[in-house]
Order: C-alpha cells, then structure tokens, then sequence
C-alpha cells in the first residue's frame, strides 16, 4: 500500500519532478510544449515558480504552495485561472472560459460546484502534477498517433525547510541540472530552464511573487558556485569519483529535507514515529563540506 504524499496545509516549499518511461526522450519541439503548459498549469494552479527545467527526460521544479489561498479566490480570479490553463478552448468543467463566468455570475448550485471542483485542483502540488502530466501525454500522443502512458507511475517530491540554504540549495540543484544532463556547459546555456536572463524568456513567464525568489537568491547564487566549481560534486562525478545517477537519486529520495529538528518534527505529523529517511542536512555552509550522509535512527 503506497504511503500518503505529506503536504503541508500552509505555505509549503517543494522541489517536485517527474520523469519519462524509459523509452522516451524529448525534443526541442516537445521540451518547448512542456515549458509552456508549466507556465500555464502553474499559473492555474496558483503555485509560485521558483525554479522550473525541463530535460530530454522529463520536468523539475521548486515551488511555493499555500491550501490556505483558496478562501480568497473569487470569481474573476477563477475565470482567469481557468483561461490561463485552456485559453478559449472548453476546459474539465465542459465550458470555456467565457461560459465559467456566466455560471459563476448566475450562482446557485451549477455556480457552488464550479467553485468546488476549481479550488481542489489549485494550491495543491499533487493536482498540478497530473494537470502537467495527463495534458502533455494527451498532447503528445495525438502528435504521434500513440497510445498508452508516457510517464512514470508517481512523481517525486521533497518539502523543503523554509530556510535560505535549504531552499537555495534546491533551487541550484535544478539550475544545473542541464549541466548534470549533460545538456549544456553553464545552466545559462540551456533553453528550456528559468536560470538565466537568455533562457526560456527566463523566470518572468511563470507566477512568482518575487520575495520569494528574492528571499533565497544568495543563497542559491552560493550553492550554485559550489556544484559548478571544480572542486563540487559535479566535478568529482564525472572523474568517476560519483555517479551522477548517484546524486539525481540523492535529490530525489529526500521527502522531507532540513535541519534534523524540522525532518524530525514532520516525520512524526507523517508517520506517527520519529524514523527520518536520509536527508541533506542544511546547516550553514550547506555548499561547503556536507554530503548526502546523514540518517536518523528510529
């Protein structure tokens, strides 16, 4: 039986991914499709980009989600959402855009279930990933005359400490993750990622409050230098001292990520037990001598 997604029922940091079925590898037609619906679904769903890249293998983020935004969601804010996600075309409630704004301006029931079914697929990591997913396979298998799945069975996900390090850390983990990809030489060199000013028309075409962004720029600007300098990780991993299969699924595996106080207090809410999984210790300097080491014992 699969264990529950933990998600926080407040402001929450996620670094999310999700990775193509192995036979399957994208394209610069097809990584430009997808960055586009992630602007899209994102702005949808309400959720704050602060990293986004898409590889020939599939998609990362890190994100900022609050459930509690949806009590303030109006109409107008819906409509909008809506059109952002299907433009004039008819979306999952069975009308376009312009026609949810007459059923929200009538009201009544048909006006509450709109609302409803709206605010379950906003603010909440889990609802964008299957938009993101189920819109980009049915895309992709009318383009190829295809059928059946195209990615893997569950995305991957990690709450992260809302602190600068542990925030920034994941935040330059998906910058260079072109460069781990083999992809590009300097994250700014690769198209379809938010890292540089000439990438995908960069950060501005996805939904950010920039205090965010700000917040953990520093932090981030640091932890990049680390990982690309010729001392870091990515370094030692292609002289064969790591694997870079290593280190993807270090990142990957880490459901809670932070300092052990907050792994330990959010694995209890989780689990009911203390029993932490490994995770990357964020203490400052997280980009200086600290490695993917650290287990708690039940």
């Amino acid at each position: 039986m699969r264990r529950r997604r933990y998600k926080l029922k407040g402001k929450g940091y996620y670094y999310v991914r999700t990775e193509l079925l192995g036979e399957f590898r994208l394209g610069a037609e097809e990584r430009e499709f997808l960055m586009g619906l992630a602007v899209r679904a994102t702005e949808f769903a309400g959720v704050d980009v602060l990293e986004c890249v898409v590889l020939p293998t599939g998609i990362q983020l890190v994100v900022v989600a609050d459930p509690r935004e949806r009590k303030d969601a109006g109409a107008a804010e819906l409509v909008a959402r809506y059109r952002a996600l299907y433009g004039g075309a008819v979306g999952f409630l069975g009308y376009d855009a312009d026609g949810l704004e007459a059923v929200l301006a009538k009201g009544g029931e048909t006006a509450r279930e709109a609302r409803r079914a709206l605010l379950a697929r906003m603010h909440d990591i889990s609802a964008l990933m299957q938009t993101i997913k189920q819109r980009f396979t049915r895309w992709f298998n009318r383009r190829y005359q295809r059928k059946g799945p195209l990615w893997t069975d569950r995305f991957q996900s990690v709450l992260i400490e809302p602190k600068p390090q542990a925030v920034g850390w994941y935040r330059a983990a998906v910058q260079v993750a072109p460069v781990r990809a083999e992809e590009a030489v300097h994250p700014w060199d690769y198209r379809w990622s938010t890292v540089g000013p000439g990438g995908w028309s960069g950060i501005r075409r996805f939904s950010l409050r920039r205090e965010f962004r700000a917040w953990t720029r520093q932090a981030a600007e640091e932890a990049l230098y680390w990982i690309l300098n010729p001392a870091g990780r990515v370094a030692r991993a292609k002289s064969g001292r790591y694997s870079l299969r290593e280190i993807e699924e270090a990142m990957a595996r880490r459901v809670i990520a932070g300092s052990e106080a907050y792994v330990r207090r959010h694995q209890v809410r989780w689990t009911g037990t203390p029993r932490a999984v490994p995770i990357e210790e964020v203490q400052m300097p997280l980009w200086g001598a600290q490695t993917w080491r650290r287990t708690f014992p039940a």
